[in-house]
Order: structure tokens, then sequence, then C-alpha cells
């Protein structure tokens, strides 16, 4: 999977109100455990361990799966972006085109 484009400025902004780290919950089809978790003191619980304290990885800024195609990436404010390591985007993304054939619907 290409990661979509944005402007720098736009990345920076998504990745470091993320924390560097990357924003699933599961969204990509694996469950982010305790196991995963960060270093005491970081309110990440829950969220894939890609970024300063786990693998490390290049973070990606993309809508979540279940609100936008990659396709409106390069118009979409930072707010609206999450930041995302490639496995887990293109997981949720995969998974988000599963659900919409499951249901018989364009996304």
């Amino acid at each position: 999977m290409k990661p979509p484009a944005v402007p720098a400025p736009v990345w920076v902004q998504t990745v470091l109100r993320a924390g560097r780290r990357c924003e699933c919950t599961g969204e990509c089809g694996v469950r982010h455990d305790a196991a995963d978790e960060p270093p005491a003191g970081e309110d990440l619980a829950g969220r894939c361990p890609a970024g300063p304290h786990g693998p490390v990885v290049r973070l990606v800024a993309a809508p979540r799966p279940s609100t936008y195609s990659l396709a409106d990436v390069w118009r979409l404010p930072a707010d609206e972006l999450a930041a995302w390591c490639q496995p887990c985007l293109a997981g949720a993304f995969a998974a988000a085109d599963r659900r919409v054939d499951d249901a018989g619907t364009t996304r």
C-alpha cells in the first residue's frame, strides 16, 4: 500500500499530536493489549505500540477508514487525520473494505 500524500505541515501536526505513535486502537484487526503498553506515565492504553517506545516505524497521516477514503487525504485538515503505522493502516482499510463488501454498499 502506498502511503497517502499530505502536506508536510499537516503530517507534522498529526504525528506530533499523536505523540509520534500509531493511533490504531484495533481498527486494523489486531488487538493492541496491555503487553503493547508504553512506559508508565503515558496515557496511550489500547494503542498500537509502533512509535518512540516500541518498534521504530514510518508513520503516515491518514483518515480513519470508516470516515473517509484515501483519495480524500490531500484536502483534510490535521484534526481529521490520525497517525498510522503502515501495517495498521493497510489492515484498517482492508477491514473497512470487507465491511462495505459484506453490507453490499460502496465506500
